[in-house]
Parts: structure tokens; sequence; C-alpha cells
């Protein structure tokens, strides 16, 4: 097997296009290209017979591997040394039964001996030798009876450096065709696939459709050999644009030095011209004077002459300026013809330029035309294919009359009543007469011989049908191929069958949502509605079934598992517009459609087709509304990114590791603004413990990547992150860093700043316009400068007030406004649609036994000074068996000898609520200790919630941990049906509850107990 990467090679000198199928199986390669790896590894896995299986070239081994895995005793061969020594060391690291079963050998087929195994593989090896057809017979050879060859090779022209043939179906067919039955034959993602079955000796061959394997191969290799002479021509448009370019850039530093030239001349020219000016102004002067000394000739002769020497000598001078100016301009002229000349030049090269451009369009129109004729000509196949299976149909169904006619023939030709009545016809000659008493005898031994033996039957004389098989459509490596496959017609009575099969959860509570989103966005929402998640072909079904309230659409770039993978985004030929008729049949039933652009401002244009045709538009980036307003009908709204509470939380988050931590990607040719930032706050934390995450991280890579961290940087690097441990590791570090790409959106940032402070961990960031509007500095600490991002977090990792003040308030900040909880009631309320169940969360009753009116007033005090977040509500009910008051607002005083519990029974504060949190005189508490006990109720999900007992900080974001009494809260509900969680709730302890009720510590802060000296600092917090 024989796997090229564009980038990368395995680092063996002697051989560049070593073969790395391991590692491209596990994605070491890329996703995509692992996910058709594996596509067909396992395909020609799962076509092995028998129990013995000889891999002919199997490179790193992952198909031996997976075979030996699943019970086959395996043979592995390949000639090339480096790759059976990975293979042997891939085997070492597998179970001892499976390393029983799996032998790996190096050297060549030629020289393996005589043995023969029930299965024989060559998965891309053929193209690698001169002679296809004799290597295929060499592999064939060592079929036992009864057993299978299995071979894929790449179908046609792949002009790969160390591929020496070029392979056709038809190559295949001559090597089995005398000893092989075809079982299948297919070609699929550009490689032949093909299956053989030994035939039994004497069993004559079959005719393989020689001819149309021939016709396939034909019409393949023109529109290969046309497509990469397209290439070509392609590559040496670009290396004429580059000349070009160059040669531009040379005209314009000539024009600019010529420029600059032109520039120093008409500088000298005018001090010259003023020099001049001056010498004129001064002959004028001269002159005059000569005429008033003429009228005193007389008496000032000598200093006439004087004067006239004077003057002579002006004038001599005033003609050599005039010279030198006239040769001044007579060089400037020729600097002009120059300029004149280089922008002719400069011209001529343009128009050159841009006949290369229209050149390269009628390049591209003739590629588009071809690849539009190649679809053409798909389409024609499959119509021709789909004739020739119905009239096959139609020769099966005939071939079934004329054997039923042919049977009532034979059964009238043998009947009794035939025979008896020719013999009757035969009275009518004298002959028959005579004849006519042995023509009933033979009539009625014809009937004895009938019961015993039947009607004597013989076949129909129908000419043979033989089998057919036709490869499916070949890829042309491009979009256009995808679109050969027509989407199944939205009214079709199919859809109404395709959702058998298919379990869909309604959760009772929850609004029911179709939605198309990737992975991410739907574990974020799934917690909040019930998704209903078609493929493009079963969505009709499902929405008759299911009934979903609306439907969600995000920019996925795959959506639901990959199934809507290219029909989000526009394409120039997507598979299919399954996604327009999903719109258009909501909304052709009254119910409402949202897409959601989470790519926004980057990749607006990509989803914009798409998205103008849904009644809502919700955008990350505010900055994007206008241009939704501006193209499309919709409504259009701001939804940010958030985080998801059951997802991202401080639970377990108690013990961190005190280091610094930066997880995500470096760009060393894009966004410059970024990477700069990037290496400023990188460099300003290489002073602390430092850990590095790198998303595209390889530990194989041979050469250096665009994407590598920096050299000075390598020793922080600890690979990558899986997004499995991602929110374990935002409850790791005590800080982590994060750079801002998009910088001016007021709205559009990473949704990791979300997650991380939802997890309680300070964020040390690059500004962004997007995070100081939503978080202030307070939340995010954003820095400009190396100076400002050390003081920064050298105040995070040593100063723990600081740090635990800004970890609660980034908890605060998020549940409080920014979950996906939020997110999907905004789309909710922008829809109109009301969720079917209550907040319980949202609406708390927070009781308390007082004994007189001090620490009545104590409790209303503390109650008055809790902060809740929007749409939360609670209320005070006070039990006291002492006469008190309270005048202030959601206060309730019941008169009761039985305390709270007394009250509660009795019926005071009747009205709904979900929650109940209890209050003491006899502690103090902070501005946000109920929002916060509310807040972990709701992440904690547990049965009681409240601050730990022991008031420790490593006790805190901990299940089955201990509960101060004085800070419970649970559901209502519990209390209501569970006496014994009822007494400890009520009472001075928190033990002896019932087996199987959780309970969840909070944070320590906001609550001290009375007595402990600290009542001032926990109203601080």
């Amino acid at each position: 097997m024989t796997m090229h990467d564009d980038h990368d090679h395995d680092g063996h000198d002697d051989n560049p296009w070593a073969d790395r199928i391991n590692e491209a199986y596990y994605d070491a390669m890329g996703a995509a290209f692992g996910q058709k790896t594996r596509e067909r590894i396992n395909w020609m896995c799962a076509q092995a017979r028998g129990d013995t299986v000889l891999d002919v070239g199997c490179s790193q081994g992952i198909a031996s591997i997976l075979m030996a895995r699943e019970g086959l005793r395996v043979t592995g061969l390949d000639i090339y040394p480096p790759a059976i020594e990975y293979a042997m060391g891939e085997r070492a690291k597998e179970i001892a039964t499976v390393q029983e079963r799996l032998d790996f050998r190096c050297g060549e087929l030629a020289a393996l001996g005589d043995g023969q195994y029930d299965t024989v593989i060559m998965g891309e090896v053929v193209e690698h030798q001169t002679n296809p057809v004799r290597f295929i017979r060499q592999g064939a050879a060592r079929v036992a009876p009864g057993g299978r060859i299995v071979v894929t090779v790449p179908y046609g022209l792949h002009p790969w450096p160390d591929h020496k043939s070029t392979i056709f179906p038809r190559h295949l067919h001559e090597a089995l065709a005398d000893e092989f039955t075809l079982d299948a034959i297919e070609v699929l993602e550009g490689y032949i696939r093909i299956v053989a079955d030994r035939r039994p000796a004497g069993e004559a061959a079959r005719d393989e459709s020689d001819g149309l394997l021939r016709a396939t191969e034909t019409g393949a290799l023109d529109v290969q050999t046309g497509y990469y002479t397209l290439s070509a021509i392609a590559q040496e448009r670009a290396k004429a644009n580059a000349t070009l370019e160059q040669n531009a850039k040379v005209l314009r530093e000539a024009q600019q030095k010529m420029t600059t030239r032109a520039f120093e001349l008409e500088r000298d020219l005018a001090v010259r011209t003023e020099r001049g000016n001056g010498l004129q102004a001064a002959l004028d002067t001269a002159n005059k004077a000569h005429a008033e000394q003429s009228t005193q000739m007389h008496a000032l002769r000598e200093e006439h002459a004087v004067d006239a020497k004077r003057i002579a000598a002006l004038q001599t001078q005033v003609v050599e300026l005039q010279s030198e100016l006239v040769k001044v301009r007579g060089s400037e002229r020729a600097e002009a013809d120059r300029v004149r000349a280089m922008q002719q030049q400069l011209e001529a090269s343009a128009k050159r330029a841009t006949e290369l451009q229209d050149s390269a369009k009628q390049t591209r129109g003739k590629m588009d035309e071809l690849r539009q004729e190649l679809v053409h000509a798909q389409h024609k196949r499959s119509g021709h294919y789909a004739h020739l299976e119905a009239e096959r149909e139609r020769a099966v169904k005939f071939t079934e009359v004329v054997n039923r006619l042919h049977e009532e023939n034979e059964r009238y030709k043998h009947s009794v009543a035939l025979a008896i009545g020719q013999a009757f016809l035969g009275l009518r000659s004298p002959r028959g007469i005579i004849g006519f008493p042995r023509a009933i005898v033979r009539a009625a031994r014809a009937y004895r011989r009938r019961g015993s033996d039947g009607i004597p039957a013989t076949p129909a004389p129908l000419p043979e049908l033989r089998p057919v098989v036709v490869p499916p459509l070949a890829s042309t490596g491009g979009s256009a191929a995808r679109s050969s496959i027509p989407a199944m017609p939205a009214g079709d009575p199919a859809n109404a069958l395709s959702t058998i099969g298919w379990k869909q959860d309604i959760r009772p509570g929850t609004v029911p949502v179709m939605s198309v989103m990737d992975e991410f966005s739907r574990a974020c929402f799934a917690p909040h509605a019930s998704m209903i998640e078609p493929r493009p072909d079963n969505w009709e079904g499902l929405l008759e079934t299911c009934k979903p309230r609306f439907l969600f659409v995000e920019s996925s770039w795959k959506g639901n598992h990959g199934t809507w993978q290219y029909r989000v985004a526009s394409y120039a030929n997507p598979p299919g517009r399954e996604l327009g008729e999903m719109v258009d049949g909501f909304q052709s039933r009254g119910v409402p459609t949202v897409f959601w652009n989470k790519e926004d401002p980057v990749h607006f244009n990509n989803f914009i087709d798409n998205a103008k045709r849904f009644d809502v538009v919700l955008t990350t980036a505010a900055e994007a509304v206008p241009e939704y307003e501006a193209r499309t009908e919709a409504r259009v709204g701001v939804l940010q990114f958030a985080a998801e509470e059951s997802l991202h939380n401080p639970i377990g988050s108690a013990a961190r590791n005190d280091k610094v931590c930066f997880a995500g990607s470096y760009y060393a040719n894009r966004f410059e603004d970024r990477r700069a930032d990037q290496l400023m706050l990188l460099d300003a934390a290489t002073a602390f413990d430092l850990d590095i995450f790198d998303r595209n991280y390889s530990a194989n890579a041979s050469a250096p990547s665009d994407f590598a961290f920096p050299e000075r940087f390598s020793p922080f690097v600890r690979g990558r992150l899986p997004y499995a441990e991602v929110g374990q590791a935002y409850r790791n570090y005590r800080v982590f860093l994060n750079v801002n790409s998009v910088i001016d959106s007021p709205t559009m940032f990473s949704r990791r700043v979300f997650e991380l402070l939802a997890c309680g961990t300070p964020i040390v960031s690059t500004w962004s316009r997007g995070t100081e509007e939503a978080f202030g500095n307070d939340l995010v600490w954003h820095v400009r400068t190396r100076e400002e991002a050390e003081e920064a977090i050298r105040v995070l990792m040593t100063d723990d007030a600081e740090w635990r003040r800004r970890s609660l308030a980034g908890i605060r900040a998020v549940f409080a406004r920014h979950t996906y909880r939020h997110r999907f009631r905004q789309v909710l309320d922008m829809l109109e649609i009301e969720s079917p169940a209550a907040d319980v969360f949202e609406d708390a009753l927070v009781v308390a036994d007082v004994g007189d009116q001090a620490q009545a007033d104590a409790v209303v005090a503390a109650f008055q000074r809790q902060a809740l977040a929007p749409g939360v509500h609670a209320r005070l009910l006070l039990a006291s068996a002492a006469e008190i008051r309270a005048d202030a607002p959601h206060v309730v005083v019941a008169r009761v000898d039985g305390g709270v519990e007394d009250a509660l029974s009795r019926g005071h504060a009747e009205e709904g609520c979900g929650m109940i949190a209890r209050l003491s005189p006899t502690a103090a508490y902070g501005q946000h200790y109920l929002q916060d006990l509310l807040h972990a109720a709701r992440y904690g999900g547990a049965d009681l919630t409240g601050k730990p007992a022991d008031g420790r900080e490593d006790s805190q974001y901990q299940s089955g941990i201990a509960l101060d009494p004085l800070t419970l809260m649970c559901r209502r509900e519990l209390l209501a049906a569970n006496r014994r969680v009822a007494k400890s709730f009520f009472g001075q302890s928190a033990s002896g509850l019932p087996e199987g009720i959780k309970t969840f510590a909070s944070d320590t802060a906001n609550f001290v107990r009375s007595g402990q000296g600290a009542e001032a600092r926990a109203l601080v917090e």
C-alpha cells in the first residue's frame, strides 16, 4: 500500500516516497485523508475469506494487524525493510494471541515459495510494478482452491514518480479472467476495487464485459490527460505572471528613479532661473544708472568708462547664464523623453499582462466546459445504466412468461385429453378407425406413466442472460463529480419512510428543534432543546413525525456528523440542493427558520447565499448586521458565543497546578498582527512555569511547518490537547493566555474566553474590542506590551486574593448572562416561542428562623444586600415565635412556634418557587452569596448545595463534601417529598441524609459564621 503526502516524507533518504499507511489510518496526515484511508483499508479487510491471508505489499502493516485481531492468520509481505521494521514494532504492541496469528516478512513475492492462502490481498502495490499483469498472476498463484484475491489500485493516470504503470480494469481482468470469477469490481474515490474468487476446476470462464471496461478506460484516460494538460497550462501561466510581476517591479523602480532625477533637475533649474533674474535686475539697474550718467557725460566721463566696463562684464555674465540655462533645459527635455519611453514600455507590459489574464480566463472557461461535459456524460451514462437495468428487468419478466407458457404447452402436449381427441379425430379415415384402439391404449399407458413419473419437462430454448457489472461513476477530482447523484425530490413518497429505524428522543418539557450543526455547537445547545438531527435524505419524514418548532442551522462545514458537508456553505458544484428544499419545506408549513453564522466576519461570503433564504439570520459579529440587512429580507440579530454550563464549570478545579497555559495555533505566515501579539504574550510567559498545547502539533513531522511555534518555545510545547481534555485543562491551570485574531468587532471573539471564565480561570489576553465591551479589564486582563503581560501574570500567580476575586467574578458574569441557556432563550424570544418548562433556578425562596427583632433586622439586611442576575427573583420568609416586623419589599413574616418548617406547612409564602435557601442571623453573607449558590446548584446538579463545612478552599467545587447547615439550598419539591432531607435542611446539621442524596460544595466566599472575626471580609467578597 502506498500513501503519498504532498507535504511530508518519512525521512528515508533512499526512498522519498516511502509509505505511511498506518499514520494515515490514524489521522496523522489529516482527518479527511485519514477518513478515506480507513474506508479503503476497512473495505479490503472485510473481503477476506477463510482462515489464512497473504497481505502482499503490507507496508507498515495496518491491514494485517486488523485482520489478525479478527482471528485470521496473516502473513504480511513487503520488499522495503524500514516498513517491515515499523510493522514489527506495531506487532509488538498487540496482545499475545494476535502476535501469534501475525507474521511479517521482508522479501519479494517471487521468492515467497509455493504455499497457498485462502485470501491474497494486494493493496495499492500493483501500480509500482512494470508488468502489473504478471505481478497479479504471481499473487493469484498463491490463492488456494475456492479462495479469493482482493486487489485495490489507483485508477488510471497517476503521474507519481514511484508509479510505474497506469492501471485500468482491463489489466486486472486480463490477469484474473482465466482462473477467477470477478465477484465485484468498482471504482471509488479514484481507486479500482476487485474481489475475485478462484473457479472450481473445469468451470468455464464467463464474459466479464471486457468491452465495457475498455470503453471506460478510454474515456477516463482522455479526461485525466486533459486535466493534467490543463494543470500544466495553469502552471506555465503562473510562471508567466510571476515574470511579468518582476518586470513590472523593475520598471516601477526605474520610473521612481527618473521621477526623482526630474524633480532634482527642476529644482536646480529654479535656482538658476532665480539667479538669472537677479542678474537681469542688476543689469536693469546698471542701465538706469548709465542713463542718468549720460546727462553728466562731461563731468563724469571717467566714472562712465568704469561703469561701461562693469556693464560689459555683467552682460557677459548674463550671456553665460543664459547659455547654461539652455543646456539645462535641453537636458530636462532629454530626461522627459526617457521618462515617456519608460512609461510607454510600462504600458506595453500592462497590456501584455491584460492579455495573459484574458488568456487565463479563457483557459478557466475551457476547464469549466470540460467539467460540464464530463458531468453531462456521467448523467447520460447513469441514464443508460438505468435503462439497461429496466430492460434487464423486462427481460427477466419476459423469460418468466415464456417459461410459464412453455410449461403449459408441455402439459398440453402430454395431456390424455389431447391424445384421446387426436384418436377420435382419426376416426374420420379408415386408417384412423383401425388404429383407434391402439391410440386409446397408448393414451392410457401414458396416463399411468405420468402418474408415477410426472409430465416430462424440457427447458424453454431461451438465450442465456449474462450478468453485467458496471462500475460506479469515476471521480473527476472536483466538486462537479458530486453533482452527478441527483437529490431525492422533496415530494417523493419515499421520504415518508425515511424515519424507519431512526430513533429520535423528544424530551418532555423541552422545545423540539430540527438542527444542522457541527459537534461543538450541538453539544452546547442539546441540553436546552430536543435536537432533531436530519440527514439530507430524511428531513421531510422527521419534520412530519417529530413536529419541530423551528429549523436551526448554523454555519457548519460538515454538519450532523458530516452528512451536510458541502451543502451549507457555498460551493461551485454542491452535491445537492437539499438545504434550500428543507428551508422551503419548513416555510411552506409556516414553521420558522433560523440561520446562525458563527464564522462572521471572516466567512460572510461563504454562507450569505444560503443564509438569505431563512426567516431569521443571527451573527456573532455585530458589524455584519448591516451587510445582512442590505442583502436579505430576514430579521437580523446578534447571537454571541457562550459557555455551556454542563461542560464548562469549576467542578473539580480546587486543586490547580500553579502553571500558565496557552492552547491554540501559531501562524508563521498569516495574521501578522495576531502573530506579533502572540509572540509578545508568550515571551512574557516564559518567565513562569508555562505549558503550550499546539493545535497543529505533529510528533512525526519531518520538516519545519508554517504552523510550528518558533524554536525558542520548543521547551514549553507539550503536544496537542484533545478536545475531550480541553475542559479539564481549563480547570487545572491557574492562568490561561488568550490571543485575539479579530480585534475590532464589538461582539465577535473566541468562545474560549467564555469557557475559561465559566471554569473560574483568570485570563491574560491581548486587547480586543469585543472582550473589553463584554467583560471589561476586571475579568479579562488586557495587555498591550510585554511589560504589562509580565506584570499581569505575576500578580495572578502570586496574589491569591486578586486571583480569587477574578475567578469568582468570571464564573458569576458568565453564568448570569453568557451561557447557551441564555442564547437559546434569546432565539426563542425572537421567534416568540415560550419554553414549556419554568426555570426553577430563577425563583428562590430564602428562609430564616429569628428569635427577636434584632435578628430579623440582620437577616433582612443580608437579604437586601443580595445582587441577583437578570430574570432571577427571590423572596424572604421570616419565621419567629416573637412579635417582629419587617417592612422591606419581598419579605413575609410568619409568627409560628415551629420555625420555618411549621410556617411552610401552614401555607406561608405559597407562591411557586423552585429553590429554597437558608439564611441565619448567626452568620454574615456577602452580596453575591445567593446568586453564586444558585449557579452552583445549577451546574453542580446535586440534591443539596452549600458551602463546605470545613471552610477549606481545597474542599470547594466538589461532590460528596460535608456542607455547612447555614448555607444549604435545594429544590422545593425535594423537601416536600423526603422527610429526612427536610429534617436535615431545617436542623442545625446536614448529617444524617438518606442514602443516595448527593451534596455539592460551592466556593467558600461570601459567607462567614459569626464569632470568627471575618464578617467584614465576607461582605467585601
